[in-house]
């Protein structure tokens, strides 16, 4: 990471607590940063809940230092989850937006995968709307 500098990072996991989708967002460097962060994630999730997928429910947490920002994208505080940074903590620490995205296993695979292409393609085209 260190030698590539990722201007936007994405971790695409799959998680087994139903077949709902949801994303995790980073606290950013800067308020401008924050708020191309946070229409990232907004624009991603939105794109997956037109495509029919089932976002996580408005009352569900994926845990404890987790905060809902809107159903289907949370803000994950690494410093309350104790285990010290993951990568995508790190990239966002130190170089720009990071997202961890979470598919339901109990969702076909082909869906599971069309909601990763996605989030990420949404992602990155309000990432170069930042940059035109």
């Amino acid at each position: 990471m260190a030698e590539i500098k990722p201007a936007l990072t994405f971790d695409l996991h799959e998680h087994n607590r139903g077949p709902h989708y949801w994303m995790s967002a980073r606290k950013q460097r800067t308020e401008e940063d924050e708020i191309w962060e946070r229409r990232m994630a907004a624009q991603a999730v939105r794109a997956v809940a037109a495509m029919g997928s089932t976002l996580a429910p408005k009352d569900y947490s994926p845990g404890s230092f987790f905060e809902p920002l809107e159903q289907g994208v949370y803000w994950l505080d690494a410093e309350k989850r104790g285990e010290g940074l993951n990568l995508v903590d790190f990239a966002a620490r130190h170089y720009g937006p990071g997202f961890t995205i979470e598919t339901g296993m109990q969702c076909p695979f082909d869906e599971r995968v069309r909601q990763h292409l996605l989030v990420v393609q949404t992602a990155v085209n309000v990432f170069e709307e930042r940059y035109r």
